[in-house]
């Protein structure tokens, strides 16, 4: 890719090459290597979602112009119109990404102002570390998928695979949103009680006076 170039890359691209690519639908796409995989090493803006994971070593990118860099169990979110560019992997590394079509997530989320607010949070906050039970539990999600990638398909396996994608993306966004909710009730409490004591404050120096 020509430098200063943007590639915009949606899933759709993801199925015109998926030689490289562990699974590829409309709506899904799973990748467990970048080796090979085109526009990996130049800028994109992304036209999908994206969660990419560090399973092991190190992983550092570039996203709007700020650098992150993603330690074991450290995942990214990867938000619709986001540039991604300068990817760097330690030589053990070990990565997944999962890919979702903004289509999807338009029918999944419904986009009212809490919504807003969650997209806003994971903007300004992308990274994350998945330990605990949801590690447990992101970790099943991830065997399941490829559990089911390598198993031989059924007239219902279109449908198996949306539920399963749609379960471990409500599973990894619902607590970012309900952190948000709960950072921005903190702050509407301390603003409060901050007005509360000021008033307070007040109100005692009006009577110190009238006292007088």
């Amino acid at each position: 890719m020509e430098k200063g170039i943007i590639k915009n890359v949606s899933i759709e691209d993801f199925k015109t090459n998926e030689n490289f690519v562990n699974y590829v639908d409309d709506d899904f796409m799973v990748i467990n290597s970048l080796e090979n995989v085109p526009y990996s090493n130049g800028t994109v803006r992304l036209n999908c979602f994206l969660l990419i994971s560090c399973l092991e070593g190190s992983i550092q990118l570039d996203m709007n112009d700020k650098t992150y860099q993603l330690q074991k169990d450290d995942l990214i979110f990867g938000l619709p119109s986001v540039i991604i560019s300068h990817t760097m992997l330690s030589p053990q590394h070990k990565i997944s990404i999962i890919g979702f079509s903004t289509q999807f997530l338009q029918r999944v989320f419904k986009m009212g102002k809490n919504e807003w607010n969650t997209a806003t949070y994971l903007r300004n906050n992308p990274i994350k570390h998945v330990e605990g039970n949801k590690y447990i539990i992101f970790r099943y999600y991830e065997d399941l998928i490829m559990t089911k990638i390598n198993s031989e398909p059924h007239p219902y396996h279109r449908e198996s695979m949306k539920y399963i994608f749609s379960s471990i993306l409500c599973e990894i966004i619902a607590p970012e949103k309900f952190l948000k909710m709960k950072q921005r009730i903190k702050t509407k409490r301390n603003s409060m009680s901050t007005y509360f004591a000021v008033s307070l404050k007040s109100y005692r120096k009006t009577m110190e006076c009238t006292a007088r």
